[in-house]
């Protein structure tokens, strides 16, 4: 009885939490402009080395220096450190790559933050993909989530009119594709 009703607490607690976080982002300004996406994603890399520093895991970024985006900075900057900070946690310890590339199409770029790690089973993406709130699952080091960074994203790409994909395969890693704007 104690745990029911200190799950039912921490779950109403959590749904208080996203509330919050939507109305947080509902007063925020959608200011899309032209952006290098090389450079954006180099910022967010940045941002994002020491992290990579205590696992070994090393980044390559693949972008071509002449694709745009048509991308509210934060936003974009908010989406890549949330998942490459999900491919770092679920890289092994002592090694591994995350690679970030880009494939432009006539009116899109399809983003790839691809790790080599864990990797997902369908069920996990289709939790991901559809809103199933489900516990963070614990990284290689066991790094702890809260599971709302990746409720952040599917909001902000939906805010700039793009989709979101999950190609992985248990023990191979991960592909989390996402599409933004082309600023052509």
């Amino acid at each position: 009885g104690v745990i029911h009703r200190t799950s039912n607490k921490i779950l109403q607690q959590l749904n208080e939490l996203v509330d919050w976080a939507k109305k947080q982002r509902e007063k925020t300004k959608f200011n899309p402009e032209k952006l290098q996406l090389v450079r954006g994603i180099n910022e967010s890399l940045d941002l994002l080395k020491a992290n990579a520093f205590q696992k070994s895991v090393k980044f390559e970024n693949k972008i071509a220096e002449d694709i745009y985006v048509n991308a509210d900075s934060l936003m974009l900057r908010s989406i890549l450190q949330n998942i490459v900070t999900n491919a770092i946690k679920f890289t092994p310890q002592g090694g591994g790559v995350v690679m970030v590339t880009a494939e432009p199409s006539e009116s899109m770029v399809e983003v790839c933050v691809q790790d080599f790690g864990m990797g997902m089973s369908d069920e996990t993406k289709e939790m991901v993909l559809n809103d199933v709130h489900s516990p963070s699952v614990l990284g290689t080091n066991e790094e702890k989530g809260t599971g709302l960074g990746i409720l952040l994203v599917k909001d902000f790409v939906a805010q700039h009119g793009g989709t979101i994909k999950i190609d992985s395969e248990l023990g191979k890693g991960t592909c989390f594709r996402f599409t933004m704007p082309r600023f052509n």
